[in-house]
């Protein structure tokens, strides 16, 4: 099962949205399951003292298949962290893996705070997480002057996918301030110290009223030109901020199936 929406680009200072030349809006189907989360909402998080103050930005995605979410971390430090976290969805079909074998060096250039930038990489490194493990690899943005750690890690594998590919996925990086080192041990700090709610963290019990209520409130798609924002937000960036990824929603999911005979591919 296959899936696009196409990057949007800044919000025109009016108030309205452009694009690139070229480039549409995002497919309907795609902006319907966007929406911004609060922090009692949050599936990604950050501990410790750094991102203690951050004002983060939550958006998160979801279809039958799959939930993303995009989480910007600005510290009042100057440090920044951009993570995304991607779960597949097991409901009426089981068989649903994500498809995802991407580099940290390919994750990281699609941030856009690495854009147009040279990046001096340093090897990458099998490291423990909360989420139980992944790679890390530190490196500098040269022309913004910027040390910084890119991390990436998939689990959760279907045991009864012919790839045997994984149903959990995140990446992202932490930034220092510019300017400011990152040492080996504070960049292995920094991926160690996000956690995903669900995960490594136990969600809040909620009644079965307030499971309701928040169930009512999610239901009902956003108008268009709020969906389209929080589109603008996630794929280019929050105004004054080198930020945002051009592929959210990245639309991992594919559905397989058992014993042989590849991916259904449904467009």
């Amino acid at each position: 099962m296959k899936k696009t929406i196409t990057a949007v680009a800044m919000l025109a200072l009016a108030g309205c949205v452009t694009t690139s030349p070229g480039a549409v809006p995002p497919g309907e189907a795609n902006l319907k399951g966007l929406r911004q989360a609060s922090d009692g909402e949050a599936r990604v998080v950050m501990v410790g003292p750094a991102y203690k103050d951050a004002k983060t930005l939550r958006i998160q995605f979801a279809d039958p298949w799959e939930f993303e979410e995009y989480a910007l971390f600005p510290a009042a430090d100057g440090s920044q962290a951009e993570v995304i976290y991607v779960s597949a969805i097991h409901g009426t079909n089981e068989h649903v893996a994500l498809e995802y074998s991407k580099l940290i060096a390919d994750t990281v250039t699609g941030w856009n705070i690495s854009r147009g930038q040279s990046i001096d990489w340093q090897p990458a490194q099998w490291i423990a997480t909360r989420w139980g493990g992944g790679w890390m690899q530190p490196y500098k943005l040269r022309q913004a002057n910027r040390a910084c750690v890119g991390f990436s890690a998939g689990w959760d594998d279907m045991q009864d996918d012919p790839r045997t590919r994984p149903s959990k996925v995140i990446f992202g990086y932490h930034c220092a301030a510019p300017g400011k080192g990152l040492a080996f041990q504070d960049a292995v700090a920094a991926v160690q110290a996000i956690g995903i709610q669900g995960v490594t963290e136990s969600s809040p019990v909620q009644s079965a009223y307030q499971l309701a209520q928040a169930g009512a409130q999610t239901s009902a798609p956003l108008p268009r030109n709020q969906a389209v924002t929080l589109a603008v937000l996630a794929q280019g960036g929050s105004p004054g901020q080198p930020s945002g990824h051009p592929g959210f929603p990245f639309l991992m999911s594919e559905i397989y199936r058992v014993g042989g005979g590849g991916d259904d591919k449904n467009d």
